[in-house]
């Protein structure tokens, strides 16, 4: 027996040309699902004009590689509350227009190294809400116009080395909500271009000195919600751009002027900067230099 996954296709005319969107529920464009809810190679051979797909909440288990082959104009594909497990290779082959992909509320563990390869053009990838574990080098491989990144509300405990490497035009990280303990050296080189990073609701307890190298461009760092008790000198040395620095909700009694860049630092007490420092939920008792 087969289930419908029905896809409707809307024609609007504007003086840039044509654009198709795909929605549901209607009950034209019709695609046939087998029961196991996998997607296969030649689904979608009928909407090759396709700018805009929403397949969220189908119970779509698997993707075949190949399955969007046919898409060739693609710039948005919604996946999100599904039942996808893993993404591997060739299963987003052929979205070489792609810009917006959501895969929320899935049950995503695992992504094979390069499977991102060939999304020259992606710029926003959600991934809140899955299963993931940790953040491995390749990953994330194959996405050099990539802005915006969340990865919250998963499992992740660990990232590997130069992972975020090659995401030279990420703009927004979203690590919220995950396990990671540490923040170490190396684990986010390559985020050159960052301005916003959000790792509040961790439990994280130590940040090496020298983790935030060539990150000059952050302006917001979210480090709320966790279990640091203690900064070394040294710790947000490069972050000479930061504008806010949360630190709310953690287990801090002492922060020295000592942690931050010594530029930076001269421009706060020169009055040249604004800066906002924001520590409520701690148990403050010296703010040595930045008073």
């Amino acid at each position: 027996m087969l289930s419908v996954l029905a896809i409707a296709l809307s024609l609007q005319v504007k003086e840039s040309g044509v654009l198709i969107q795909c929605r549901k529920p209607q009950n034209e464009g019709s695609v046939y699902l087998e029961d196991n809810r996998e997607l296969q190679q030649g689904h979608f051979s009928s909407f090759t004009l396709c700018k805009k797909l929403h397949l969220e909440d189908f119970g779509i288990e698997e993707i075949g590689s190949g399955a969007f082959t046919y898409l060739k104009k693609l710039r948005s594909l919604n996946l999100r509350d599904n039942k996808l497990t893993e993404i591997k290779q060739g299963m987003l082959s052929g979205l070489r227009v792609l810009k917006i992909l959501r895969l929320e509320n899935n049950l995503i563990s695992s992504i094979e190294n390069n499977s991102f390869v060939g999304l020259d053009k992606l710029k926003d990838l959600y991934l809140t809400y899955n299963r993931m574990g940790k953040i491995t080098h390749g990953m994330l491989s194959g996405l050099p116009s990539l802005r915006n990144l969340f990865l919250d509300d998963n499992l992740i405990s660990s990232i590997e080395t130069n992972s975020f490497v090659g995401l030279d035009k990420l703009d927004r990280l979203d690590l919220d909500g995950n396990r990671l303990e540490k923040i170490e050296q190396g684990m986010l080189s390559g985020l050159t271009a960052l301005t916003y990073l959000w790792l509040f609701d961790n439990v994280i307890n130590a940040v090496q000195p020298g983790s935030f190298n060539g990150m000059e461009k952050l302006e917001m760092l979210d480090l709320s919600e966790n279990r640091i008790s203690n900064l070394q000198p040294g710790t947000f040395n490069g972050l000479i751009h930061l504008e806010m620095l949360d630190m709310k909700s953690n287990l801090l009694t002492t922060v020295n002027g000592n942690v931050f860049d010594p530029t930076f630092l001269h421009e706060i007490t020169a009055g040249s900067k604004i800066f906002d420092i924001w520590l409520d939920g701690n148990v403050i008792e010296c703010l040595s230099d930045l008073c």
